[in-house]
């Protein structure tokens, strides 16, 4: 049964959202065997589809991926001092948690 909802149709008993308006392109992925396995337990046990779990988790990955670019664009432009390396970032972020690990205690 489908149910539509805006430009969007809903398989109510799948639980997966198609856009009915999505121009769609097909592609062909290379994958581990071990990683489809998982895809496939986790995609079965959500009610969806293995073409649906990879959207949606390729989704996620962007939006977070947007997300620090754009934070690290802002403190891009607000920092005046020198230019840190990766691993000077990450020697600091490490000392930081560190530092907030031990305020917890």
């Amino acid at each position: 049964m489908y149910v539509d909802i805006d430009k969007h149709s809903i398989d109510i008993y799948k639980k997966i959202t198609y856009n009915l308006c999505m121009n769609t392109k097909i592609f062909n992925v290379s994958m581990p065997e071990n990683l489809v396995k998982k895809i496939d337990k986790q995609s079965r046990s959500s009610g969806s589809n293995r073409s649906d779990f990879i959207r949606q988790a390729v989704r996620r990955q962007l939006a977070i991926i947007e997300q620090w670019q754009a934070v690290s664009a802002s403190a891009r432009k607000n920092y005046s001092g020198k230019q840190l390396s990766e691993k000077q970032v990450a020697d600091i972020v490490r000392k930081d948690r560190a530092g907030q690990t031990k305020n917890k205690k």
